[in-house]
């Protein structure tokens, strides 16, 4: 098979169309399993090409637009980032929550304690989380 020109099956248009149809489908199954459907390779080539340049794009559009860290290839820059803060299991609280019915999963109660929020990081007013939380 080339590279920009198809590889057809080796027969003469007239006499195959001739062929009964069990003999046709014969013909043209033994050169599919041995060939594939005749496309160029050039085909293949543009489609894995294209896949690879379109999801390469996608992962450098998503790491830039979705954080602050700088572009994904300066690796030194952003490795030791911190992106899930470490906190001291020792202000770290959880306890199961008793459910009725399905407990297949746990729920749990997280409490962290001494937590320091800047004033910037403050939504709104202090201690009014819950209330924004819990209506939208």
């Amino acid at each position: 098979m080339g590279f920009t020109t198809p590889d057809f099956p080796d027969v003469d248009p007239e006499q195959f169309l001739a062929k009964p149809l069990m003999e046709r489908m014969r013909i043209l199954a033994l050169n599919w399993a041995a060939n594939g459907f005749g496309s160029p390779r050039t085909i293949h080539t543009v489609y894995i090409t294209k896949l690879v340049f379109f999801y390469a794009l996608g992962a450098i559009l998503v790491a830039r637009l979705t954080s602050g860290l700088p572009a994904f290839w300066h690796v030194s820059a952003w490795w030791n980032q911190p992106i899930v803060y470490e906190l001291d299991p020792d202000r770290i609280t959880d306890r199961e929550i008793e459910k009725l019915g399905r407990s297949a999963i746990d729920s749990n109660e997280l409490f962290i304690e001494d937590l320091d929020v800047g004033d910037d990081e403050v939504v709104d007013q202090v201690g009014q989380g819950f209330r924004y939380s819990s209506t939208g």
